[in-house]
């Protein structure tokens, strides 16, 4: 399972993510590591470009819907661009009942930002030279679920890279 997350910061206080592969269990500490930290650098619109997020479980919903309801107490809020329709579905599921504001579905990118901040905007798609892996060698980060990088379900215990 690989996991790609790109950030790029579009106008003063947006910012674009491309999510690339299979966001759950395993790889959603990789997300909220790069996620998490956009609202204290000022970002209050994050758009999800997610045409290439092939999977999404709970616990990846979870990191999205977390800095969601982040950025709305900060006036802001988070969207999600070109979701396939399992996507769709999750998040209609997850939200259908949920107290605050909805995460905003737009069917392009260009869309989104014409919603979010007032137009479509220029800007450079970094590309990796390799997908980052899910996961950080310490087991530093959490991985939205509450169990820090490694976890194993089957097992319940957690594992750290040397």
């Amino acid at each position: 399972m690989i996991l790609s997350v790109r950030s790029t910061t579009v106008g003063q206080d947006t910012a674009v993510v491309e999510i690339d592969g299979e966001l759950d269990l395993s790889s959603a500490g990789l997300a909220d590591a790069v996620l998490r930290p956009l609202p204290s650098q000022g970002i209050r619109h994050v758009i999800v470009a997610a045409a290439r997020l092939r999977f999404c479980d709970v616990c990846g919903f979870r990191v999205l819907n977390n800095v969601h309801t982040t950025l709305t107490g900060l006036g802001g809020a988070l969207s999600i661009a070109e979701p396939l329709p399992a996507l769709q579905r999750l998040t209609h599921l997850m939200q259908s009942g949920a107290r605050g504001t909805s995460i905003q579905m737009y069917a392009t990118l260009d869309e989104a930002l014409l919603a979010e901040i007032g137009g479509p905007v220029s800007f450079p798609i970094i590309s990796l030279p390799r997908p980052i892996a899910a996961g950080w060698p310490d087991g530093s980060a959490d991985d939205g679920c509450g169990h820090g990088l490694g976890h194993r379900p089957d097992s319940g215990s957690h594992t750290r890279s040397a």
